[in-house]
């Protein structure tokens, strides 16, 4: 088979999203297979073959790929998704450490030092793993594939600082480590998917001593203060992978109440009368572990696997069928009232927060136009209009995890540049679990066997 392919055209207004599409960037392409190559129906394992073509190629070009570097002939065994869940990056390509940019510099290193250790930990140090960066019109972020990942950037990532790039970057590499297989239905586990990357990406590092434990609580009350204040607390998670793309909030759930059922059942492993050490997160982690390595091996794991593993040692005091099943329909929210976090200096503290609200509709971002405005919302008091022209917006990252945060957005309006700050939350309050600050009297994770 032979075909033309051609790559993505993006500009400013190009949503980030899944980072899979091919672009073209900095005199280069690189994109996942899955975007651009044919699938086969089949599920066996094959021999995956890969040659470049450099014949009409400029001098300079080199030619990379998930599981090396061309333009020799590389083999890979594997299922289907060995093409399509894997990278490809042709150009002029640059790499650590020698010629990274400037504004990436700092990102090598964290990933040197989070790969080696995380790696130990899932207990799969005989693979190799690939970063590959490139340039977006706007924001940044990350998304995982086999043995590798794709980070996104822009100038904007210099504005951030190293906690948010430290938990990107941990984030998608967890992904690469464990995950879970999809129902018989077709449905998606990514409360697991996106809950445990979010877990791992909260404590490994510090556990690693890359991070203080002022970063632990910062992560932690991040994503608690996201998941009790997210006015769509409730909605199943089906609804909110529906919503994913359009509603600002429905892409917090699988992340957040993934996170917060994963907090909940390690401190309820914790609690079993037979297991006094409190500050080992032996069962939890050694539980994460056999289910990651069944997942690497090509085994289908689902949430029976992960229900049959937590109810062997909880089963009699927690119903974990039902406590699963709420965070599959979002009723009843979790409860966290007096859950610890990883030692009993660690108690979760409720605490009255106000729910967000950011006042338009996301789909504004996008069409570059503010549309939906909420009637009565902080930002139509500020003096946001629908049809204003966005010329640049705040943090959406800080604005949702930081109660106190401000938000603004720069509109164009009858030839005039205005800017308009405001609180993106609404005056009403819930209750939400806080943590007051994270002790550092954990156990290191290199020996949690």
């Amino acid at each position: 088979m032979k075909m033309d392919v051609f790559p993505r055209k993006v500009d400013s207004h190009t949503v980030p999203g899944p980072r899979v599409d091919l672009r073209f960037d900095q005199g280069g392409l690189i994109g996942t297979g899955g975007w651009f190559l044919p699938q086969v129906a089949q599920h066996d394992f094959y021999i995956h073959t890969l040659e470049w073509d450099m014949s009409g190629a400029p001098s300079g070009t080199r030619t990379v790929w998930t599981y090396g570097e061309g333009p020799h002939r590389i083999e890979q065994p594997g299922t289907i998704d060995t093409f399509s869940r894997s990278i490809f990056m042709v150009g002029p390509v640059q790499s650590s450490p020698r010629d990274c940019s400037h504004t990436m510099r700092r990102a090598p290193v964290l990933h040197t030092d989070l790969y080696t250790p995380m790696a130990d930990f899932f207990q799969d140090l005989n693979s190799s793993y690939r970063v590959f960066i490139r340039t977006a019109p706007r924001g940044w972020g990350g998304s995982a594939f086999l043995g590798s990942y794709i980070l996104e950037y822009s100038d904007t990532i210099l504005d951030e600082a190293d906690a948010e790039v430290t938990s990107l970057l941990a984030h998608e590499m967890v992904h690469s480590f464990t995950a879970m297989s999809n129902e018989e239905n077709g449905e998606e586990n990514a409360w697991y998917r996106e809950g445990m990357a979010e877990y791992y990406a909260t404590f490994l590092p510090y556990r690693f001593g890359l991070v203080p434990p002022s970063y632990v609580a910062t992560r932690v009350n991040s994503n608690l203060y996201r998941y009790y204040a997210n006015p769509e607390i409730n909605i199943s998670m089906a609804d909110a992978l529906k919503g994913f793309y359009t509603s600002w909030y429905s892409e917090w759930i699988p992340y957040d109440r993934g996170f917060v059922y994963f907090l909940l059942v390690d401190d309820q492993l914790r609690r079993l009368p037979d297991k006094p050490n409190l500050n080992s997160s032996g069962i939890f982690d050694r539980t994460v572990l056999e289910l990651s390595a069944r997942w690497r091996r090509g085994e289908k794991v689902q949430r029976t696997d992960w229900l049959a593993s937590i109810g062997q040692f909880l089963q009699g005091g927690v119903d974990c069928a039902a406590q699963l099943q709420a965070v599959l329909t979002g009723k009843p929210s979790i409860n966290l009232a007096g859950r610890r976090v990883e030692s009993r200096r660690n108690v979760l503290r409720e605490t009255r927060q106000p729910v967000i609200q950011y006042g338009y509709s996301r789909l504004s971002a996008s069409r570059g136009i503010v549309e939906g405005l909420v009637p009565g919302s902080h930002a139509e008091r500020a003096g946001l209009r629908n049809g204003d022209v966005i010329v640049r917006t705040g943090s959406m990252t800080e604005a949702s995890q930081e109660p106190l945060a401000k938000y603004f957005v720069v509109v164009s309006r009858d030839g005039e540049e205005i800017r308009i700050e405001y609180s993106p939350r609404e005056d009403r309050e819930v209750s939400c679990w806080l943590l007051e600050s994270f002790k550092d009297d954990v156990t290191p994770a290199s020996i949690m066997r």
